[in-house]
């Protein structure tokens, strides 16, 4: 580990999955050093991302032979990339959004303004 401190918790969530554990940390490495603080809550399927209110969460795909994380966003939008391999509207003016990340390249800027306008999204929710 380069960065963070993983916890029990999170090492046994990823369990043994060296590539989504890297990953994931650069992840937390790249949202850490450019947002407020945030809580990452390790939780059986996945690991939620909050401040106030959930922005996000991290899990791992479906099929345990394929690769990386799954990153999932709340906005106030469907996302109109080809990043975005699933949006669903789960109630109207919330868009979730998921994201496959299976390489470090994709860790880029618009990856965090996308997970800017989460946090931000978010902050305004009561």
């Amino acid at each position: 580990m380069r960065g963070i401190a993983m916890d029990a918790d999170t090492m046994m969530f990823f369990g043994g999955r060296a590539d989504a554990l890297g990953l994931y940390e650069a992840l937390m490495e790249l949202i850490r050093a450019q947002l407020p603080p945030f809580e990452a809550r390790v939780m059986r399927t996945q690991i939620s991302l909050a401040n106030r209110r959930g922005f996000g969460a991290v899990s791992l795909p479906r099929r345990a032979s394929q690769p990386g994380l799954v990153l999932s966003l709340g906005l106030g939008r469907a996302l109109e990339s080809p990043r975005a391999a699933q949006t669903v509207q789960p109630y109207p003016g919330r868009w979730t959004n998921h994201l496959p990340l299976t390489e470090h390249a994709q860790l880029d800027a618009e990856l965090m303004g996308w997970i800017r306008e989460a946090y931000d999204f978010a902050a305004t929710k009561r």
